[in-house]
Parts: structure tokens; C-alpha cells; sequence
């Protein structure tokens, strides 16, 4: 229960501090007396990888060498998407809400059902397509 608690806390703390830097106007430093929002949303990625490669990086140090590695560029994929993804998700935030962004991305696994269907012939039973709209 503690660990769910704690995701929870994390999430909406999580979205509730993306969505109030990409929505309240800040003063700017350029033009002195104007107000504008956030718009570097690369950067924020940036900054959020960055912490990750460091804070990964310390985790890795404090334990053994792993026996068996992958090569990095079998992750590669993986982390353009998750980068790419990050990307979208903060400039998504300048057009529509935190909530509404969430309940956008929970459509994906209707999505990611069909394109098993289509490109993998798999078959999902009514439930399982019942279970994902709803």
C-alpha cells in the first residue's frame, strides 16, 4: 500500500508541476515588464535526461558489475521513442490540460491492439476489446 500511495503522490505531484511550468506566465528577462510562459519544452527534456543518465549512473556505481550486458544500441529505439515521447507530452501541455493529456494517452491500448491486429494477425477476444475503451 505504501508503494502505491507513493506512485500516486508522485504522479499527480508530477502533473501538477508540468502543467503549472507550461501554463503560468513567467516574467521575462529579455523584454523588461512583459510576462510569457515556458516554451523551451526541449529543454526540460534535456534536464529530465540528464538527471537520469546521473542518477542511473550513481545507482550503477553503488552496485556489482552486472554478469551479462546488452549492447547499448539494442536500447536505442526504445529511448528515441521515450525522448520523443517526453517531447510531445510538454508541447501537448501549451493546447490542452494535464487531465486531458492523461486521458488521451489511455487510449493508446486500444490503438496498440489494433495494430497488433493489423501487423501481427492477433486476436483479442470482445472482452479484452471492451476492457480497453472503458
Amino acid at each position: 500500500m505504501f508503494c502505491v500511495m507513493g506512485l500516486l503522490v508522485a504522479y499527480i505531484s508530477w502533473g501538477y508541476f508540468q502543467e503549472r511550468l507550461m501554463t503560468v506566465e513567467y516574467p521575462n528577462v529579455v523584454i523588461r515588464g512583459s510576462k510569457d510562459r515556458f516554451k523551451n519544452s526541449e529543454f526540460l527534456v534535456f534536464l529530465n535526461r540528464a538527471a537520469g543518465l546521473v542518477i542511473a549512473t550513481i545507482a550503477l556505481r553503488m552496485q556489482d558489475p552486472p554478469l551479462a550486458c546488452s549492447p547499448p544500441y539494442k536500447f536505442l529505439f526504445c529511448s528515441i521513442s521515450n525522448v520523443l515521447s517526453a517531447w510531445f507530452q510538454y508541447e501537448a501541455l501549451k493546447f490542452i490540460t494535464f487531465p486531458m493529456q492523461v486521458l488521451a494517452k489511455s487510449c493508446k491500448v486500444l490503438f496498440t491492439m489494433l495494430m497488433g491486429v493489423a501487423i501481427n494477425q492477433k486476436k483479442f477476444t470482445l472482452m479484452e476489446y471492451i476492457n480497453a475503451l472503458f
